[in-house]
């Protein structure tokens, strides 16, 4: 029997002095690992997306400090932003 990664980085960007990286894991909903670029091997933060099924473009902006991820499935398309509240939590 053949086992398959659960983890397969799509994409990734960087906002300031942290890394994204896009993953799609287990389910196949997709994940936002959340990285220092100082300290790429262990993640700070974990964003679930479990309602996206597929990212076709994932960019981040540095001067709003939030990534955008687009969905293009016909005949729906869908831009996500996430940023960070007051809290710096997602």
């Amino acid at each position: 029997m053949r086992q398959e990664s659960l983890n397969v980085n799509v994409s990734n960007s960087t906002v300031k002095d942290e890394m994204y990286l896009l993953f799609r894991g287990q389910g196949y909903h997709l994940n936002v690992h959340v990285n220092k670029l100082n300290n790429l091997v262990r993640s700070m933060a974990l964003i679930s997306l479990p309602a996206i099924d597929q990212a076709d473009d994932f960019n981040s902006c540095n001067v709003s400090n939030c990534l955008y991820l687009v969905s293009i499935k016909s005949p729906n398309s869908s831009l996500f932003r996430i940023s960070k509240d007051i809290t710096h939590q997602y």
